[in-house]
């Protein structure tokens, strides 16, 4: 997968090239955050023709359906989706309830929505950050899954075996956790309001649109590709549901720290977007030294020509989203070489700024953060 070649062509509003990208993948996006965030995949669970007796039902979302038998397809399929979508954050005993609740010996059980059926799972079954531990949640199983796949179109290769550790990779953050946490912190102190937390997320949702937006036409498996774009719908609701439960926490006036269920949730599913970790990149020599600065990427297109200096190349989204941040949020700003000469891409390769389309526009007041990395370290891009 390539980007395209280009030379500075007409300035496109991000809203607009937001929409092409939905348009491009079929996706519907929502007026604002008070509407409900689309649904990629558009393949709804269905509970089983005929079932008279509705013992657990959800009545809108990717999830909604009757499930009326505990060990029935209807509802294996429902654990399965929900382990995909908030798994990762539940501790054990969830599945019985789930079967439980789709037992025909209860009562019936009705959730308006699947986000109330997940948040019903979430009081209830979260795993809880102890005080005085880690703040940093680690990433989804989903999350490292959805990377293996844009690593796989990058490289040509089947990467659904890749076993990063053993390769020195990681999944670099465009925009660093560190700045995920600041910025939750933000909010929490009262230094940013409701439309600052949502103006700043939304660009994590937008990145993680236009990611898939770019990978979806390349899938050429229908199962990984319907599974694809189940795992990044499932991504997108989840972060628009967390900013709403944390924006009313705040509003009912709860005590709220970076250790608070509703906290970690934000943090958690700001984490795990995809759009914002796409891909692997090398973790000793780069990712490490690299640390909590805003990390560029760009791809190379076929017909790269090295001797024309007026051919440049866009920044691929998670980098242009996170270049779009305000510079309080990452200090220590975007990432470069120890000679302060070329940026350090998240795939090892040595960037010149000046082939990188409107890099100085999206500078934008943010600092050139010097790394530890010689520019003979980095490959040639």
């Amino acid at each position: 997968m390539h980007l395209a070649r280009a030379r500075k062509p007409p300035r496109v509003a991000a809203s607009d090239r937001v929409a092409t990208r939905l348009e491009e993948s079929g996706l519907a996006s929502p007026a604002g955050r008070s509407m409900p965030m689309h649904d990629i995949s558009r393949v709804p669970i269905a509970a089983p023709g005929g079932v008279v007796q509705r013992v657990l039902k959800i009545g809108a979302g990717d999830r909604a359906g009757n499930y009326g038998t505990a060990g029935g397809v209807a509802t294996r399929n429902l654990i399965k989706d929900t382990e995909a979508a908030i798994g990762d954050d539940l501790k054990p005993g969830w599945k019985t309830y789930v079967g439980t609740l789709a037992d025909k010996s209860q009562p019936l059980t009705t959730f308006a929505t699947t986000q109330d059926y997940y948040q019903d799972l979430e009081g209830k079954f979260a795993k809880v950050a102890k005080s005085g531990g880690k703040t940093r949640p680690g990433f989804s199983s989903t999350a490292y899954a959805l990377a293996r796949v844009t690593y796989g179109l990058q490289t040509g290769m089947d990467q659904s075996g890749l076993k990063p550790s053993e390769e020195d990779l990681a999944m670099p953050h465009r925009f660093p956790y560190s700045a995920i946490e600041r910025s939750v912190g933000f909010y929490l102190a009262g230094t940013d309001d409701n439309a600052a937390l949502e103006r700043w997320t939304r660009r994590l949702y937008d990145a993680t649109v236009e990611r898939a937006a770019l990978n979806t036409p390349h899938i050429d498996d229908p199962h990984e590709l319907d599974w694809y774009k189940k795992a990044v719908t499932a991504q997108l609701n989840e972060l628009h549901a967390a900013v709403l439960a944390l924006e009313a926490a705040k509003g009912n006036g709860d005590a709220l720290d970076l250790y608070s269920p509703v906290v970690q949730r934000l943090l958690k599913a700001a984490n795990n977007m995809h759009g914002n970790i796409p891909d692997y990149g090398p973790h000793s020599k780069v990712n490490i030294p690299v640390s909590d600065r805003i990390h560029v990427h760009v791809e190379r297109p076929e017909d790269w020509d090295e001797d024309d200096d007026a051919m440049q190349v866009p920044m691929t989204p998670g980098s242009h989203y996170a270049m779009a941040m305000s510079p309080p949020r990452v200090p220590r700003g975007v990432a470069v070489d120890d000679d302060d000469e070329y940026l350090v891409g998240t795939d090892g390769r040595r960037i010149d700024p000046d082939r990188v389309e409107d890099f100085d526009t999206l500078l934008n007041g943010h600092k050139r953060g010097k790394t530890t990395i010689p520019s003979l370290a980095l490959d040639d891009f």
